[in-house]
């Protein structure tokens, strides 16, 4: 239960801490901001992710399937 929180919650609270001071400390422009994240960090993630993913083939042309449909 305690390697679920590290794992999952910690990043979360660790990223929104860093931008609540952020945000105090420095006028950020909010829609710069939400294009970055559009943009440059989201696609990234996704990437990311497709790369750490463990597909078959099978599961794979499934995927590509349901995309292209």
């Amino acid at each position: 239960m305690i390697a679920v929180l590290v794992d999952v919650l910690l990043p979360i609270a660790v990223v929104a801490s860093a931008g609540f001071a952020l945000r105090r400390a420095l006028p950020l422009d909010l829609m710069t901001l939400n294009r970055l994240m559009i943009y440059g960090l989201s696609p990234a993630l996704i990437f990311v992710a497709l790369l750490r993913a463990d597909l078959s083939g099978p599961d794979a042309g499934r995927m590509l399937f349901f995309r292209l449909a």
